[in-house]
């Protein structure tokens, strides 16, 4: 049964709360993220502010670079009233230890609120947030033209990879 239909906040908080639930049952915390989709159902009035600022509040303060986010609007889930859908990709090392990342950020990158990155390298694995062909105040370059618009993009995440020492040919 869909608990709170209709309340993206309350729904965003519980889908946190079962991310971190089973990374601690691995024995993993929020620390160990690397990367979170966020699939929510484009309603009416999409907030997508809310869901980034509820999914910062779950994860807390981070004692380093927090994870990469992408948020994909989609039509419909699969259980009536259902607003949101949350997978995260953990790392930690073979023995169990922490590992050691670093972060990337561009300044037309998305307004993400702390402790989100652009992109995050740990080890050999990068994960980058969602891009947009946004420029630095949030207006849409190139409306009409995806071409365009996918060279904006594809140039962010460019410089994202080379902020962490990699290229578009390591994708």
């Amino acid at each position: 049964k869909v608990t709170r239909p209709g309340e993206m906040a309350v729904q965003t908080k519980m889908a946190m709360d079962g991310v971190i639930t089973v990374l601690e049952g691995m024995g993993a915390d929020a620390g160990d993220l690397m990367k979170l989709t966020a699939f929510y159902v484009l309603g009416d009035k999409p907030d997508e502010q809310l869901i980034l600022d509820t999914m910062a509040e779950a994860l807390g303060n981070l004692s380093g670079p927090g994870p990469a986010v992408t948020l994909v609007p989609i039509e419909t889930n699969c259980f009536e009233g259902l607003g949101i859908e949350i997978e995260g990709i953990a790392m930690r090392g073979h023995n169990g230890e922490r590992l050691a990342r670093t972060s990337s950020w561009i300044p037309d990158g998305p307004n993400l609120p702390a402790p989100f990155s652009h992109a995050v390298r740990c080890d050999e694995m990068i994960f980058t947030s969602g891009q947009t062909a946004e420029d630095e105040a949030g207006a849409m370059q190139h409306p009409g033209s995806l071409s365009a618009q996918s060279r904006v993009v594809l140039d962010k995440q460019q410089r994202l990879l080379a902020g962490l020492g990699a290229d578009l040919h390591d994708a």
